[in-house]
């Protein structure tokens, strides 16, 4: 049972939900309160007909219904936005050991006549240890970036 689902049949009929509702009702706390909503708000519509709706019953159905709206419109963790840069990311890994690889290798070559091999040695541990390094924060800072993206996009269109 989805939420949607439930909520739209309890505003066709909030006093007698169906079974399946019920059970529905009894597990997610938000359906419940949209429940308690729609009971408020025939309680109100029955008690004053000519009389308009309190400011405090306008302000929670507004809340309520932003809520829902950002909710609707809310990406999916694994949409596109976070799948194509992972992707690109994640393109790039092989490339970077490769050109890693090549870099030691050369300078194992051009090195070893003139440098002892724990210094070379070092080298290449500091050198992996610093690539290793940038590509983990490059790939940690990826949600963030997403997240960021993602914030901002409503704001500017």
């Amino acid at each position: 049972m989805s939420c949607r689902g439930t909520q739209r049949r309890l505003e066709v009929d909030h006093e007698r939900p169906a079974s399946a509702d019920l059970e529905h009702l009894s597990r997610c706390p938000e359906c419940a309160a949209h429940r308690g909503l729609l009971r408020e708000l025939y309680a109100e519509a029955r008690a004053s007909v000519s009389e308009p709706p309190t400011p405090a019953l306008l302000s929670q159905v507004e809340g309520q219904a932003r809520t829902a709206l950002r909710r609707a419109h809310a990406p999916s963790p694994l949409r596109r936005e976070i799948l194509l840069p992972l992707g690109i990311a994640l393109f790039a890994l092989p490339i970077a050991l490769a050109q890693g690889w090549l870099w030691l290798s050369g300078l194992f070559l051009l090195g070893e006549a003139w440098l002892p091999a724990p210094f070379l040695t070092g080298i290449s541990v500091f050198y992996v240890a610093t690539v290793g390094l940038s590509l983990g924060a490059l790939y940690a800072s990826l949600p963030f970036a997403v997240a960021y993206a993602n914030r901002i996009q409503p704001e500017t269109s």
